[in-house]
């Protein structure tokens, strides 16, 4: 059933949340909220004062919350590598998630933070790119 018109959701669809995975978007979605969970909670810790209120964010429930978007990401990119059987996007977001890891938990630099994300995203996107242009039938761009 590759049928475009099918009912959201049903399976085979590339509509709703089974069709995240056939899409790409998971590693996308995921990797977003790895870095909004990032630096979307630096922000707000900056930005609430202004407002006199204070975000008081525990550091391992902050680290946490990152590092699971972050495997979460990364389980769903190298679902696709089986797909088009190219291994380049898995293994930079597995080099890019261990970047992260290594900045959270061992020695934090916001260099080597950064660069994980990069690698994160990139993969992310290129999984994306790649799992849209293996589907049967789809035209290469």
């Amino acid at each position: 059933m590759t049928d475009p018109d099918e009912a959201p959701g049903s399976r085979g669809s590339r509509h709703g949340l089974p069709g995240m995975w056939t899409r790409g978007t998971a590693g996308v979605a995921a990797t977003v909220l790895a870095i909004l969970a990032c630096y979307g909670t630096l922000a707000l810790a900056a930005l609430l004062p202004v407002l006199g209120l204070r975000l008081a964010v525990s550091d391992a429930a902050w680290s946490g919350a990152i590092l699971l978007f972050t495997l979460l990401a990364v389980l769903a990119i190298v679902a696709g590598a089986r797909r088009y059987r190219s291994a380049v996007p898995a293994a930079a977001a597995v080099v890019g998630a261990g970047l992260v890891a290594f900045a959270l938990l061992v020695n934090y630099h916001a260099a080597v933070e950064l660069a994980g994300f990069v690698l994160l995203a990139g993969a992310a996107w290129r999984d994306a790119v790649l799992r849209r242009s293996a589907r049967p039938g789809a035209q290469l761009s």
